[in-house]
């Protein structure tokens, strides 16, 4: 191989390095302590375990419990109200670093709750 082979490869290889290493900053993780936008009674809480995140939403009317993963780029939730008999789903997309949107739905999948959580 000639030397500008050699250097074109070389320059590759530490391409492809630099890619493999830095995935892990291109996945978001949303966990972490979060609000609702416009609202301070409410705080949602997401914690990683193992494959999956947990989810405890603490609001001024509610408490809930949630467990999700991911699904291409959205965490898909099932909840259930531990204040009342209610379940259902959530799913929250990243809308940046610090903000993700929230749409709630109850078990027919009709929407219930649409919103924009700020990260704390």
């Amino acid at each position: 191989m000639s030397k500008k082979g050699k250097r074109i490869a070389g320059l590759v290889l530490g391409l492809v390095f630099a890619v493999i290493c830095s995935i892990h900053l291109w996945a978001w993780d949303p966990a972490g302590t979060w609000r609702i936008e416009g609202r301070s009674d409410a705080t949602i809480v997401i914690s990683k375990v193992e494959d999956h995140y947990v989810i405890d939403i603490q609001t001024a009317y509610s408490k809930q419990k949630a467990i999700g993963y991911f699904y291409g780029d959205q965490l898909i939730v099932a909840y259930a109200v531990l204040t009342e008999a209610q379940c259902g789903f959530n799913v929250y997309k990243r809308l940046d670093d610090r903000r993700m949107s929230e749409v709630s739905m109850n078990t027919d999948g009709a929407s219930v709750w649409k919103g924009v959580l700020v990260r704390k």
